[in-house]
């Protein structure tokens, strides 16, 4: 079985994405704890950044039981969760924070500028380059050297790959631990010896 061993970063070992919870700044939300009794937006049940990880996040880091302590609709999206909040239909809503950027780039009814952000997670990493965990070690260390000291400027990886064209090496109890938190908070069974 593979275990994740490299991931793709930029220069300055940039990777993965943020969860950011988000509102207007005009309007009387200015903490993460004055949302409790509050209708509060998650984009759909089937969303990583917009429901499952804020919902674990949520409760076990800042003691806020999404659909506990806030009652929890659906806006159907990112997209819609950035609009809504935007033109003040939704009071907040989690979502990720490159998918808000983007939106904030794209669609001139979301204005960055009026929005605040109350919460932002640890990084939640992007999906990594995993290895056999019973190949030979010599083969490990070729590998390590391909990836950990490998130029792929310009190459065709660098062009049809991610952004990113550097490699560092990633483990689960340093870099995996959010998604572990995440998971198990969902009940995310992986069976048998995994």
């Amino acid at each position: 079985r593979g275990v994740p061993r490299y991931m793709a970063t930029e220069a300055d070992f940039t990777f993965g994405n943020r969860n950011w919870f988000f509102t207007r700044r005009d309007n009387d939300i200015s903490s993460m704890e004055d949302i409790v009794g509050e209708t509060i937006h998650h984009t759909s049940e089937t969303s990583n950044s917009g429901h499952q990880m804020p919902s674990a996040i949520h409760t076990q880091d800042l003691d806020i039981e999404p659909g506990e302590d806030y009652e929890v609709e659906f806006s159907g999206g990112h997209t819609q969760s950035h609009r809504g909040i935007a033109i003040g239909d939704i009071l907040a809503g989690p979502t990720c924070a490159t998918c808000l950027v983007a939106t904030g780039d794209d669609d001139e009814q979301v204005d960055l500028d009026e929005l605040e952000v109350l919460y932002v997670s640890d990084i939640v990493p992007r999906s990594g380059y995993t290895i056999n965990r019973k190949l030979h070690p010599d083969i490990i260390e070729k590998l390590d050297r391909i990836y950990l000291e490998g130029d792929f400027e310009g190459t065709a990886y660098s062009e049809d790959g991610p952004a990113n064209d550097q490699f560092f090496q990633i483990d689960y109890p340093t870099h995996y631990d959010i998604i572990l938190t995440i998971q198990e908070f969902n009940e995310v069974d992986y069976g048998e010896g995994l």
